[in-house]
């Protein structure tokens, strides 16, 4: 949906943010003249698509029970069906502010511990408050409610009181009902029982708070990987988290990790303990430390039996033997040969490393996967890997060399030659070039754009257009993907190309699409022919879809004139486009068919009753 657009009585004024099950849009309620959040979802085709729609209506109904005696959670004033599109709506109080992603996006200095602390109380309270809530939902009473979808973008600060509010209560459930799995989660919030076992609790729930308390003061997640499945095995591996930074003092240090180990049974007990910690850090009454856990048991060299000195009947140990001089020289001799011959092998290594890193820099060797497999060969006949230095430098440098001449492509030509294809070897090439450092935030974020790319091109497939579920998973990826590569490079033009057109093509969401493409201009991308096609094509697609709209209420003239007026201002400025892009692949086609669209908005326009 665009500002402007109608959905029964709500005027969409706004987009704010898309989620695992619908889009969010600032809207007005014309019945109550009231600014509003409205929910959007889209039953899709599927068993997974239809349990989501039903998550969404009881998590609706539970949302609006839970508001009235807890006021972090965001009111609902309404929610409905449509079924002539088969749409479901939440209509939710507008909180005027930041969810917890943008502001560790956007916010440059370090979060005072203070309110890490605040927010860490405020959540665990919340926590401790819905595992005692009771309800009634269709007349079934409800209680012990688990939210089960706990992370940053669910979670918003109100910038007029500072409150904090917890929305999207789609997933939400009792403990009593999570005995089935709950497969609809964010893996960077999942505990490890839940991962293994599909199951959400009130400690699950504690530990994606964790989670959220450890990105806001560290700016990074605590479990990182190149994919989901590495994800969820780097979350289930017993090695803690890396520490935080030192700047915070120790004891929130302390309850943060805590909240993060890997045996429940060594977290808070329960979210009032949480929530009392976090308490005590605000006001300055810190306990003792809560990583250390109390034993029963004794030392191991404490033992009763054993005498802490020897008594005079104990015999003193025999003399040692002196060792001939042929067998020390022996000794040493070996000892000289390990050297030597380790020393030799380093020196090979390098030198070996060396070579191929000239061909490579010289370009003698162009060809980038002879290049890798010769690498990979030096690799594994050495155990000194920090020798290869010289080769790994000058095959890092040509595989993003290589990946980087299709994204320029990309980025520079109005008639890019990058397909799926090329696509597809520029992400092999910058995979290959993150095992050799994965350090490398820029390389990671032209892994992500080569990765959003591919999902899009995937959502635009014949498959993905015959099934919608299918085509709405390639293009939450897609989404996905160009957002984590601006994250990671932030004052990069690419990804909001890539963002731009998914809009354009695939979202029909003009009002993004405007506001990415201003951005890349603002980070340096020239404005070009491709670009103000792009932006003619998506509101010509907008043209037919307020015509096809204004077809179906010839028997409300009011609405249908609204809406073939909407059209006739999409008409002029998607004309105004094709006429500066000039001849340029089919656009003068496009121009072609909106021109007589157009002529048929005007004509019908002529004929209804002024």
């Amino acid at each position: 949906m665009n500002p402007g657009d109608r959905f029964l009585h709500f005027a969409i004024i706004s987009f704010i943010g898309r989620g695992n099950f619908g889009d969010v849009y600032v809207a007005q309620n014309l019945r109550d003249n009231r600014r509003i959040a409205l929910k959007i979802v889209r039953k899709g085709v599927g068993e997974d698509e239809e349990a989501k729609y039903r998550a969404e209506i009881y998590g609706a109904k539970l949302q609006k029970e839970l508001h009235d005696p807890e006021d972090r959670v965001v009111k609902v004033f309404d929610f409905g069906a449509d079924e002539q599109t088969s749409i479901f709506f939440i209509e939710m109080e507008y909180i005027e502010g930041d969810d917890l992603s943008t502001l560790m996006r956007v916010r440059r200095d370090a979060v005072p511990a203070p309110e890490i602390a605040r927010i860490g109380a405020d959540l665990c309270g919340l926590l401790d408050w819905l595992s005692a809530a009771k309800v009634v939902i269709d007349g079934n009473p409800v209680s012990s409610i688990v939210h089960g979808d706990m992370k940053p973008r669910n979670v918003r600060i109100d910038a007029r009181s500072g409150r904090l509010k917890v929305i999207d209560f789609g997933i939400a459930r009792a403990l009593k009902e999570t005995n089935v799995t709950m497969p609809f989660n964010s893996p960077a919030y999942t505990s490890p029982e839940r991962l293994e076992t599909g199951r959400a609790d009130l400690q699950s729930d504690l530990w994606a708070v964790g989670v959220m308390l450890y990105e806001l003061a560290a700016r990074r997640l605590p479990f990182e990987a190149e994919n989901r499945e590495q994800l969820e095995r780097r979350i289930r591996n017993p090695e803690p988290p890396p520490p935080l930074p030192e700047a915070y003092p120790e004891p929130l240090r302390r309850a943060i990790l805590r909240m993060l180990r890997r045996d429940p049974a060594q977290r808070f007990s329960n979210p009032a303990e949480a929530r009392r910690a976090f308490d005590n850090l605000l006001t300055g009454a810190v306990g003792p430390d809560e990583t250390v856990r109390s034993t029963n048991y004794a030392p191991a060299d404490s033992d009763p039996t054993v005498r802490a000195t020897p008594t005079r009947a104990q015999a003193a140990p025999p003399a040692r033997r002196k060792q001939p001089a042929l067998v020390r020289l022996m000794i040493f001799g070996a000892f000289g040969f390990v050297i030597v011959t380790i020393l030799g092998n380093a020196y090979a290594t390098y030198r070996s490393a060396s070579v191929l890193a000239a061909s490579l820099d010289t370009e003698q060797l162009k060809n980038t996967e002879e290049a890798w497999t010769r690498y990979q060969e030096l690799n594994g006949k050495t155990w000194w890997t920090g020798m290869l230095y010289p080769a790994r430098r000058a095959l890092k440098k040509q595989l993003v060399g290589s990946a980087n001449q299709y994204i320029d492509e990309y980025r520079s030509s109005d008639t890019p030659l990058v397909f799926e294809k090329q696509w597809r070897l520029a992400a092999n090439y910058l995979s290959k070039a993150l095992e050799l450092d994965s350090t490398d935030k820029d390389t990671k974020a032209s892994l992500r754009l080569c990765e959003g790319h591919l999902a899009r091109i995937q959502s635009s497939s014949t498959a993905a257009r015959k099934e919608l579920s299918l085509r709405q998973k390639y293009t939450n990826t897609a989404v996905q993907k160009f957002e984590e590569a601006v994250a990671l490079r932030p004052r990069w033009p690419d990804p909001y190309l890539g963002l731009a057109r998914l809009y354009t093509y695939e979202l029909t969401d003009m009002d993004r699409a405007v506001e990415t493409l201003e951005r890349a201009r603002q980070l340096g991308h020239r404005t070009g022919k491709r670009e103000k096609a792009q932006l003619a094509d998506g509101y010509r697609r907008l043209v037919e879809r307020h015509w096809e709209q204004s077809r179906k209420m010839r028997d409300i003239p009011e609405q249908e004139k609204q809406l073939l007026s909407k059209a006739r201002s999409y008409c002029e400025y998607s004309s105004s486009l094709y006429q500066e892009v000039g001849v340029y692949q089919s656009s003068v086609d496009f121009h072609k068919i909106l021109v007589m669209r157009c002529k048929e908005i005007d004509r019908r326009l002529t004929e209804m009753p002024q």
